[in-house]
């Protein structure tokens, strides 16, 4: 993959990232469609416009000749102020999808290594995030990557 750029999203790039997102909430119906269900008009170009200029966030693309075959979504956090936490800046992945024919190609890789930069850059503490128990991929993905879990959420359904 010499030959891919990681870059900022653009305007110009809506068309390529809706269908990127798409193929992630499809995928993620497959795996819980109790959970997920698929909606018309999600990716519109007020929502994609809004997403871009937000301050606090930053997607990134994986360029691979003009296609985009990947993405990553970062938020900039500040925890609230608790009495019981320490104040802490960090990053939050809020999305990372790399179309399925790409992927296990170093692609998803390539994105996280992109979001550490972007996180030292703003003096974060560290970067979170939160993955499905069903995605086996992308937890071997994060955990390759050093992560770790912290914390459980846990529910029953009733």
């Amino acid at each position: 993959m010499n030959n891919l750029i990681i870059r900022v999203a653009t305007d110009d790039d809506i068309e390529k990232i809706s269908g990127i997102f798409t193929e992630e909430l499809e995928h993620h119906i497959n795996m819980l469609p109790e959970r997920f269900q698929f909606a018309d008009r999600i990716f519109t170009s007020a929502w994609y416009h809004n997403l871009i200029k937000n301050p606090e966030k930053l997607l990134f693309v994986a360029d691979l000749g003009g296609n985009l075959v990947g993405l990553l979504l970062l938020k900039l956090k500040r925890s609230p102020d608790d009495p019981i936490f320490k104040p802490r800046v960090f990053a939050r992945v809020e999305e990372l999808a790399v179309s399925e024919r790409f992927r296990r190609q170093g692609i998803g890789q390539r994105l996280m290594d992109h979001a550490l930069e972007w996180a030292i850059q703003r003096e974060a503490d560290e970067i979170e995030l939160a993955v499905w128990e069903g995605n086996p991929g992308a937890i071997a993905l994060y955990q390759k990557l050093g992560f770790e879990a912290d914390r459980r959420k846990m529910r029953i359904i009733l």
